[in-house]
């Protein structure tokens, strides 16, 4: 650089400040930010002082690409060589601060900038409060723009849109509303940028018949919706299982000429696949070809995911192989969707040679992936494997979770390995991990299985100790157990006690008091115990049925004993 600008020096060229800014731009756009830094040295050499327009160039460019040390330095080096700083340089120092979530130091450059006789503009305030926002920190966002207003700054739209958009962020909906007619009093209106806002802060929150609404408020104004609010239109009703609604805004999206992009057929594709409508699923797929579009990674686990959910493992497979074919690699999530298939189905073997396949071809495996075939490897009794899993996952680096134990400890329970499920315990305990509800209920589901009380009611101790609250499996799990040894009264306590709590007994809670009822002759107590089961118990099923039927039959043939003897 300085032979070219020797060279220009040399030829009579005047070298000042623009030229550079062109050094500047040029190092920035290749990203030779140490250079660019570098440039302000030289222009000293050729006896050019650096400005504030200059560096404020400079600082524009380091804060795009995230280079906040060199931002700080450049600051430090503006200050000492006494260069007046003007409200670009402090919304781009403040927008730096915010990048790294510095809010305290971004607030108090406000001050700063009152002892340059500075007053911030919309752009100040913006940053500031957009970052509040993300944050999830919506008082000192709101705090920032009541301050803005005391100064004067009339917010305009990009403004208002970062409050509502804040608002909906954190599921404020109905205040984003109030907001805008707050705002449209005073002259607001809102563009596509808005609408799209409440179209997905509707949709996330659940509200999907409002957002249906904002889109038709959106058409009669005169917008023209876009890819984004009728992908998030779609999005939302998908997930609200209103696929065929979903389908019509689709049809809408075409007519208006709005082209749908991959993310509107994926939305789609998932939605029909996890409704088992695979073929239809199948004509989407056609249609976004005629398109011009090809399916990507997300639509071919999505049909492998549907196909899967048919019990399709043939297609599953021959998909998985094509979507190779084609120049598509697959995922994590393809793994993983084919992995849990095969554990489901107990084709453990299968399921144990995609891992390694996995591994041959360098594809990250998650603690999701471990924790599928150590669930597999657990219900079909191969624990030794399940363990080896389970220290491969360490050796891997990947941290083991909650799942990953309890499951583990599932296993061993079933197992009777109980030793074990104590050092386990002691480990997890050592790694940050706190035991809960389904951790203590394996071990008390092995200890009430083996009529070992006491242990129970030990480990029941030890879960009040760690502020594990008992669910409706440990009631029931107790229950049984109690029911199982002949403690049929203090069982029948445990249930008035759930329901002192404001817990409805499940059938599984009620079964074991009726069973133990009726083979204590107290068919009476065991029949009004099954009618209250029916009025008051969630998810009644056959089994529960078949316990009274069993109750009576047993009754009938006692006293057919009685009387023949």
């Amino acid at each position: 650089m300085k032979a070219v600008l020797n060279e220009m020096r040399l030829s009579g060229y005047q070298i000042g400040h623009c030229m550079f800014r062109i050094f500047i731009e040029w190092y920035g756009k290749f990203k030779h930010f140490d250079e660019a830094v570098h440039v302000l040295s030289i222009m000293e050499e050729f006896g050019v002082e650096p400005d504030t327009l200059t560096i404020n160039f400079l600082l524009s460019f380091l804060v795009e690409d995230n280079k906040i040390k060199l931002v700080e330095s450049v600051y430090s080096l503006m200050n000492s060589k006494g260069i007046q700083p003007d409200v670009f340089t402090f919304n781009v120092l403040i927008k730096a601060l915010c990048k790294t979530h510095q809010l305290k130091p971004a607030v108090s450059m406000l001050e700063e900038m009152s002892k340059y006789g500075l007053l911030p503009d919309e752009i100040t305030f913006s940053t500031i409060m957009q970052c509040f926002f993300e944050k999830g920190n919506i008082k000192n966002a709101l705090r920032v723009r009541d301050r803005m207003l005391d100064m004067g700054c009339i917010p305009t739209t990009v403004t208002i849109n970062i409050v509502i958009k804040g608002y909906c962020k954190l599921g404020m909906v109905g205040e984003a509303l109030s907001y805008i007619q707050e705002e449209a009093s005073k002259g607001f209106s809102p563009d596509e940028f808005t609408f799209n806002t409440l179209v997905d802060g509707f949709c996330q929150t659940g509200h999907i018949d409002q957002a249906l609404e904002i889109l038709d408020v959106m058409l009669q104004e005169g917008y023209d919706p876009d890819v984004v609010t009728y992908n998030n239109m779609i999005s939302g009703l998908c997930k609200a299982g209103d696929v065929k609604v979903a389908m019509k805004i689709l049809d809408q999206m075409v007519k208006r000429d709005c082209l749908p992009n991959m993310v509107t057929y994926n939305y789609l594709i998932s939605s029909l696949c996890s409704e088992r409508r695979f073929d239809e699923a199948i004509e989407l797929v056609r249609d976004l070809s005629c398109e011009g579009l090809l399916p990507n990674v997300c639509t071919f686990n999505s049909l492998i995911n549907g196909l899967c959910r048919l019990g399709d493992q043939a297609n599953a497979f021959q998909l998985f192989e094509g979507m190779k074919m084609v120049g598509c690699p697959p995922d994590e999530i393809t793994y993983n969707t084919l992995i849990d298939h095969l554990c489901f189905r107990g084709e453990l073997d299968k399921a144990l040679g995609l891992l390694k396949e996995m591994e041959l071809n360098g594809y990250a495996r998650s603690v999701v992936t471990y924790n599928t075939l150590i669930n597999g490897l657990c219900k079909n009794s191969r624990i030794a494997e399940a363990l080896e899993i389970f220290d491969q996952i360490e050796l891997q680096g990947i941290k083991r979770t909650l799942v990953t134990y309890n499951t583990i400890i599932d296993g061993l329970c079933n197992s009777k390995r109980l030793d074990e499920v104590m050092e386990l315990m002691d480990e997890m305990i050592m790694e940050g991990l706190k035991p809960d509800k389904r951790t203590y209920n394996s071990l008390l589901n092995h200890y009430c299985k083996k009529g070992n009380i006491k242990k129970a009611a030990d480990l029941l101790q030890k879960m009040s100790d760690n502020g594990c609250e008992l669910d409706m499996i440990t009631y029931a799990t107790l229950i049984n157990g109690l029911c199982n040894v002949g403690m049929v009264e203090i069982a029948f306590k445990l249930l008035r006690s759930m329901q002192m709590k404001r817990m409805t007994p499940s059938p599984k809670a009620y079964t074991p008091l009726i069973q133990a009822l009726f083979k204590r002759g107290n068919s009476g107590e065991a029949i009004r115990l099954f009618r209250e089961m029916e009025r008051t118990a969630i998810g009644l099923d056959a089994f529960s049925y078949n316990v009274v039927f069993v109750g009576c039959v047993y009754v009938v043939g006692q006293l057919e004993m009685l009387l023949t003897s």
